[in-house]
């Protein structure tokens, strides 16, 4: 089954590796339309399975994705809001996600000019993270009831 899981997810994004490292990896491109497959990729690697975001977390894939919330590219907004989302789901990376900027930037992806599925999945993960009552003051003050 993990094998299966593996080569569906490794496939998705129209990249193809045997490896969700090499993928992680190509989180630090330069170049918008690697970044955007990438979380895709990768997006699509851990809705497989909780050993799979687990493997993710350990490689550090939260941090990785992180500052591709803020990109210029909304095709990369998308697909990075994606993951981590689903990423969200593990209490070990709701930490990660927590902090001030990472916040903000969820908030940021509410705005009316972004896609359904990036609205879709900022509110997620927002209310997945918001378990805390910090979190929740720190939506409020960030001005994120208005754009729920």
């Amino acid at each position: 089954k993990q094998w299966y899981q593996r080569r569906v997810a490794i496939t998705a994004g129209a990249f193809k590796s045997k490896d969700p490292l090499t993928l992680y990896h190509l989180l630090f491109s330069k170049e918008e339309h690697v970044l955007w497959r990438a979380c895709d990729a990768l997006y699509t690697y851990s809705i497989a399975g909780d050993t799979n975001k687990h493997e993710l977390y350990e490689m550090g894939t939260v941090k990785a994705a992180i500052p591709h919330l803020s990109s210029l590219d909304i095709a990369t907004r998308r697909s990075s809001v994606m993951l981590i989302n689903s990423l969200a789901q593990l209490e070990e990376t709701r930490e990660e996600i927590r902090e001030q900027e990472v916040v903000t930037a969820l908030i940021n992806l509410l705005k009316p000019e972004e896609g359904v599925m990036t609205h879709e999945h900022a509110t997620k993960c927002l209310l997945t993270i918001a378990d805390q009552y910090t979190t929740k003051s720190l939506i409020l003050e960030s001005g994120g009831i208005e754009l729920l």
